[in-house]
């Protein structure tokens, strides 16, 4: 049973998923009531779902039959209805309607996609037209005409039935965005149209010399801030698109060729652009940089975007090999970057990464779909795993996540395993975070009913192996390990890897049963390989006690999603007295991006670390490798000290 509370609370992670054999459930992960949550959602059991949109306090569901149903906070429009006198209301006596309702008013048209802002929304046809409604301000609706709408309390304009935005000309519309008050659309040919507040830049429509020439535009009276209510071509992007995203205050723009084009707020780096660029950029009244023209990005390393996603002060890319890039603010983890070498310090003392940096982890998962909020960022791998990072204060992420690295009190830095039902297959058909209701949905597309032969041991989870792995009547493997009995299943360790596969085929039999007797390595050890080998996952068992044991014994089995887990670990908790045990360790253990962040941690760190007793023990090649690091370091200082002194002739 649901509580009576207006649709969904802003401020929740919401996973919208068809669960094996089962209608369609919704997850929410945040500052609920009670945490986690998983109900049906009544009203749309007999529909399948091809995308969930939120805005602020309020839902949309789009159903495979091009449908509209909404639910949530019933002001403004928002639910593309009236408010009627027998909703419920919520403690400020406000209206909301708890249970979804289909959308009327779109001509009998099928619809695509839909998009919300942060009271408004934007629904696309199937033959490329664009309907808007709610919150009308800022231009947000298109052309509109205003002075019939009815007025808020505050006196300002709003539309509770959904109106046709005009200003493509003969163009039809492929895809749509919306930010907290302005929007973005491609067109099918791939050009892209942008309305709404015309704050820093966030339209793109200054000319070829940057003015952005504001004074032609209408000005809201309340604000005093110029927007544009009619869809404005922008030129400067001279390339075809295929995906544009937004923030509050800046976009993105994916082209086919892979190629990406920001413009908006600049602050924090947040565009990801060089510094021949941020060097001649604009200020806002606060002094804050903005790029009020679509600029092409050269800061990305040889890969080929798919997909952009914008947080309110930071930006993630999807590159087509699964990799992920983010930049921005670093505020509380919202980067996911181990490696702390690349972050900076902008001007308030705000960590940030001003330029496009690799995210690893995923426990080498290839990566489907990102998305990002003004609190946090999430991604989709294959096979329907999600993973989040970001600030876990008022249980953002926390009561959801597994391994979460360290007792970090109010955010998670790297990305962790959401924490889902067993048997959960999520489709990456959507994955979307707005900016002031940071909700998550995740979306399947069609009915996942995969047999529970073809699930596999690992999808049944943890419970298996506490329940029927200690139980002589189920359990076909007996593990010695400290003189202590372990029981557990061949097939699933086979499965696990190739090295326990091959101690496997050549362990005796007793009493027919397989008795496999493991030396070098401890029970506690022995049970977090288990545990990974059974869910995937390493179930918040990394420390700074057992990280460094924890890694040797992964890479000895061959477990590389957990290796992969503790290299992130040990990268962020690289400290003077383990870096030289790291880096033996990395050097055993093949694990050359953890080595290289131990060497170049220990050539900026090497008076202290060079007293620790490790260090007499370092091997040459390792010695090596940090001279040949402190060399480059001292040329590029003696470089950059060179470019300062060199007087012009």
């Amino acid at each position: 049973e649901v509580e009576p509370w207006p649709g969904l609370c802003p401020r929740v992670a919401m996973i919208a998923l068809q669960h094996a054999g089962t209608v369609d459930e919704v997850y929410t992960v945040g500052n609920t009531r009670s945490l986690p949550r998983v109900f049906d959602i009544e009203g749309l059991q007999q529909q399948t779902l091809s995308q969930v949109a939120c805005g602020e306090d309020f839902s949309l569901a789009l159903t495979d039959d091009g449908e509209v149903y909404a639910w949530g906070d019933a002001n403004y429009g928002k639910l593309a209805a009236p408010a009627s006198a027998d909703m419920p209301t919520d403690d400020d006596n406000l209206p909301y309607q708890p249970l979804p309702v289909l959308v009327h008013g779109f001509g009998g048209c099928r619809l695509v996609q839909l998009a919300c802002g942060s009271n408004h929304s934007l629904a696309l046809t199937e033959g490329g037209r664009v309907w808007a409604w709610g919150g009308a301000i800022f231009g947000r609706l298109g052309p509109a005409d205003i002075s019939t709408m009815p007025l808020d309390e505050d006196g300002d304009p709003y539309q509770p039935t959904p109106v046709l935005v005009e200003g493509f000309g003969q163009e039809r519309v492929g895809s749509i965005a919306c930010g907290n008050i302005h929007n973005l659309a491609v067109t099918q040919s791939g050009r892209v149209y942008a309305w709404g507040g015309a704050h820093y830049g966030v339209l793109g429509i200054a000319d070829g010399e940057g003015n952005e020439n504001l004074a032609t535009l209408p000005v809201d009276e309340g604000s005093s801030m110029p927007f544009q209510p009619r869809p404005t071509l922008l030129d400067a992007i001279t390339e075809t698109v295929v995906q544009v995203s937004c923030g509050s205050a800046h976009n993105l723009a994916v082209t086919d060729e892979g190629q990406v084009w920001a413009w908006g707020g600049a602050k924090y780096g947040r565009l990801g652009l060089s510094k021949k660029h941020t060097a001649k950029m604009l200020t806002d009244e606060d002094g804050d940089p903005y790029q009020p023209r679509p600029t092409k990005l050269d800061t990305f390393p040889n890969t080929r975007v798919l997909q952009s996603a914008c947080g309110e002060w930071h930006s993630l890319c999807l590159a087509d090999d699964g990799s992920i890039y983010a930049f921005g603010s670093a505020l509380r983890g919202r980067l996911g970057l181990a490696n702390k070498a690349v972050f900076q310090k902008h001007d308030d003392g705000e960590p940030c990464v001003p330029q496009p940096a690799r995210i690893v982890g995923f426990e080498g998962k290839k990566v489907v779909g990102v998305s990002a909020s003004a609190y946090f960022s999430l991604a989709l791998t294959e096979g329907g795993d999600v993973w989040a990072w970001g600030q876990t204060a008022a249980g953002w992420l926390s009561v959801s996540c597994t391994n979460v690295v360290g007792s970090v009190p109010d955010h998670q830095p790297i990305p962790a395993h959401l924490n889902l039902a067993p048997r959960t297959h999520v489709m990456p058909a959507a994955l979307r975070l707005t900016q002031d209701a940071p909700l998550l949905v995740i979306v399947s597309k069609e009915k996942w009913q995969t047999p529970t032969a073809e699930l596999g041991l690992r999808g049944l989870g943890l419970p298996l192996l506490e329940t029927f792995a200690a139980n002589i009547e189920f359990s076909d493997l007996v593990l010695r390990v400290e003189g202590e009995v372990i029981r557990a299943h061949r097939v699933v360790l086979a499965g696990a890897s190739e090295a326990f596969k091959q101690l496997l085929v050549a362990a005796p039999r007793v009493d027919g049963e397989v008795e496999l007797a493991v030396s070098d390595i401890s029970v506690g050890i022995m049970r977090t390989l288990l545990r990974h080998c059974y869910n995937g996952q390493a179930e918040n068992t990394i420390t700074e006690l057992n990280a460094l044991e924890l890694l040797e014994a992964a890479h000895r089995f061959g477990l590389i999603g957990l290796k992969e887990l503790c290299t992130q670990f040990l990268t962020f908790h690289l400290n003077k007295e383990i870096a030289v045990a790291v880096l033996m360790a990395a050097d055993r253990c093949a694990a050359p991006e953890l080595g290289a962040q131990c060497i170049q941690y220990i050539v900026h760190h090497l008076k202290a670390v060079q007293h620790c007793p490790e260090f007499g023990k370092l091997p040459k090649h390792l010695i090596g490798a940090i001279k040949l690091r402190a060399a480059q370091k001292i040329e590029q200082i003696s470089s950059q000290l060179g470019k300062r002194t060199r007087v012009p002739a």
